[in-house]
């Protein structure tokens, strides 16, 4: 939320919206849009970038989908569209302007009334309906960096002891002057005696791992769940811990992912703190009853839903991706394609160039979220 608002949000990205790790840095002034285009992903050899793809020259270009390959499609999603279709009829269909395109948000519902109808169409058809936009990316030849994201699930207690000690905060209504950062927070204790406190927990690493994922479920000892959302942070930007421990050269970029870094810190349990301070941000959290949703406060589809950066994809939108696809080891073995929904934000979402996957809830969904930080393709969908 990434976060359920997030953050993202957690790719490490953060909401993980995991981790953004800046390898090289390209500087566009193009078509209007004016983006500092910053390459945040994985430098790393079978990171599944396309180097030698042609240089798009706006932020959308037309392109012609591959329809019959569009996997997990229509009508296995109809009640995600029909659920999508009813978010976009309760919002402003007022136009607005994304790079060179303008949009509104019945042009979505017009896709989403032809997708609906997609099993009894050709994939000629549906190019002759809807238009797909390729994306820029990060790096001006179409490269998009998809990270991942889940809902953990963390077991707390409702009263602080010995073992669980971590607290999940609330957002301080009222705050007079700066918020304070991650380590005057854990390590100064400024908000303690403020009842403040939702849970506690025994594990440092899993509180922090919430608030890179914006949003998560805790757990009592009777096995009561209560989902935690987003809610709010502190005025302190988001920095990678993932970023950190690769430019330390504590961690190789191309073995970075959440179990490499939870491993690190078992090593080096000494370094935890510090490496933690390292972020200063802070994630605050409300108890609600509903489902995950995300920040279009849409519930989450596992492997559909994205976060984007709402500058430059609509919050609503619906896309395809051609989205990689690891093998057990975390290799790259191929591309999928496939409907994608962007049902959420994330504070490490930043750019046309970055997109977040959510990837479920529980222990399955942290390996799939973890593992993923590699570049496939990204087209928006829009009627004819």
């Amino acid at each position: 939320m990434p976060c359920s608002q997030p953050l993202r949000p957690f790719h490490f990205l953060i909401h993980l919206r995991l981790i953004s790790i800046i390898c090289f840095a390209l500087i566009v002034h193009a078509c209007g849009y004016g983006q500092s285009a910053i390459g945040k992903g994985y430098n790393f050899q079978g990171n599944g970038k396309n180097y030698n793809a042609v240089v798009l020259k706006s932020l959308y270009t037309p392109a012609t989908l591959p329809w019959d390959s569009v996997s997990n499609f229509i009508p296995s999603k109809e009640a995600s569209l029909t659920d999508q279709q009813r978010h976009l009829n309760n919002r402003s269909n007022s136009a607005i302007n994304y790079g060179n395109l303008t949009i509104s948000q019945h042009q979505f519902i017009e896709v989403i009334e032809t997708l609906k109808l997609s099993s009894q169409m050709s994939s000629k058809e549906l190019n002759a309906k809807i238009v797909a936009y390729k994306i820029k990316g990060e790096d001006g030849k179409g490269n998009v960096h998809f990270t991942g994201y889940y809902t953990p699930i963390v077991k707390v207690r409702a009263k602080r002891d010995s073992v669980y000690k971590y607290p999940f905060y609330r957002l301080p209504k009222k705050w007079e002057g700066p918020m304070p950062s991650r380590r005057q927070i854990d390590a100064g204790h400024q908000l303690q005696g403020l009842n403040l406190e939702i849970a506690w927990a025994s594990d440092l690493l899993e509180v922090y791992f919430m608030h890179i994922q914006g949003s998560g479920y805790i757990m009592y000892p009777d096995g009561k769940k209560q989902l935690l959302r987003y809610g709010g942070k502190n005025s302190h930007g988001y920095k990678s811990i993932g970023k950190h421990l690769v430019e330390t050269g504590e961690i190789p970029a191309n073995e970075i992912s959440l179990d490499a870094i939870v491993g690190w810190c078992e090593k080096y349990p000494k370094k935890v703190h510090k490496t933690l301070y390292s972020n200063p941000s802070y994630t605050f959290f409300e108890p609600v009853n509903k489902p995950v949703t995300g920040a279009a406060n849409i519930p989450l589809i596992e492997s559909h839903s994205v976060a984007v950066d709402t500058r430059y994809v609509p919050l609503g939108a619906v896309m395809v991706g051609k989205t990689p696809i690891l093998n057990s080891v975390n290799e790259l073995v191929k591309y999928e394609w496939k409907i994608l929904f962007a049902h959420d934000t994330g504070a490490a979402i930043k750019g046309a160039g970055h997109v977040d996957i959510y990837t479920g809830i529980g222990v399955s969904a942290k390996t799939k979220a973890s593992a993923l930080h590699h570049y496939g393709e990204l087209y928006l969908l829009l009627p004819k």
